[in-house]
């Protein structure tokens, strides 16, 4: 690679008819000199790029991580979901349970309670005869006694 050193050192063979030396000189320099700056320019631009290089990989990392989290937060969304219905379902399982339960015990209550109720009836049947019976057999001993 030429640099701008070689540029301003380059010696010329001399010819009679040659170019003017003050020119080449001149031009040499400036051609150096403009070398040198690009060369320093393309150097700012290579350490830019490093820069922006390192900010893109951090970028990256960071745009990872976003996904990494995402799709985490997806996979925890999906698991709380599913264990909310499958909680919701054994709550239901149980409520309708004890509805079938209390609707046992209410109908086996009420079943109970129409015994009582049959049962009471034919012993207020049975008295009811029964003083019937005294009431009468009372009653004809004081149509005996009036006699």
């Amino acid at each position: 690679m030429i640099t701008p050193l070689d540029i301003e050192k380059k010696v010329y063979s001399k010819s009679i008819s040659g170019y003017s030396k003050n020119e080449v000189e001149d031009f040499n320099f400036r051609v150096a000199e403009e070398m040198e700056n690009l060369i320093k320019e393309n150097e700012k631009i290579k350490e830019k790029m490093k820069y922006f290089e390192a900010e893109l990989s951090k970028f990256n990392r960071i745009e990872k991580n976003i996904r990494d989290a995402l799709v985490t937060a997806e996979k925890t969304s999906d698991e709380v979901i599913k264990n909310s219905q499958l909680k919701s379902e054994i709550i239901i399982d149980k409520a309708e349970s004890k509805a079938i339960k209390i609707i046992d015990d209410a109908n086996n209550e009420v079943l109970r309670i129409k015994r009582e109720h049959e049962e009471a009836r034919k012993e207020f049947l049975i008295f009811k005869t029964r003083f019937k019976t005294l009431l009468n057999s009372q009653l004809d001993v004081i149509e005996k006694e009036k006699l």
